[in-house]
This record gives C-alpha cells, sequence and structure tokens, in this order.
C-alpha cells in the first residue's frame, strides 16, 4: 500500500488527490507524509476543507495560517 492510499484509508475525507499532495509536499520538505497527514487532519478539524476557519482565533486552512 503506498503513502497515499494508507491516508485515505485512515482519513477517507482527505480523498486521493490531497492525499497525492500530501505526499508530494512531505517529500518536499523533507517531512512524513503521516506526520503531514495527522497535523492536517488536527487542524481542519478531521474536515480536509482548505476553507475551514477557526471559530476563536479565525485562523483559516488546512493547517490554520492566523490572519494578520
Amino acid at each position: 500500500m503506498s503513502a497515499a492510499q494508507a491516508i485515505v484509508r485512515a482519513y477517507p475525507k482527505a480523498g486521493t488527490a490531497l492525499a497525492n499532495e500530501i505526499v508530494a509536499v512531505a517529500k518536499r520538505t523533507g517531512a512524513h507524509p503521516y506526520d503531514l497527514a495527522n497535523l492536517i487532519n488536527f487542524e481542519s478539524a478531521g474536515t480536509f476543507k482548505a476553507d475551514v476557519k477557526n471559530p476563536v482565533s479565525g485562523a483559516t486552512g488546512l493547517i490554520q495560517f492566523m490572519p494578520k
């Protein structure tokens, strides 16, 4: 099983396209793809949606970037 397939199996909401991108980003940055998937799962409240917004802090996105 590939890393992308394992991510989709663990987090079905990620979907194949995003799982493949997570693996690619992990390779480029030297991160482990499972660590990156876990981070995105946590920060996006399990939604894997890029537009998710934290109602308290206003942070947005898969890894919750803060507004200015």
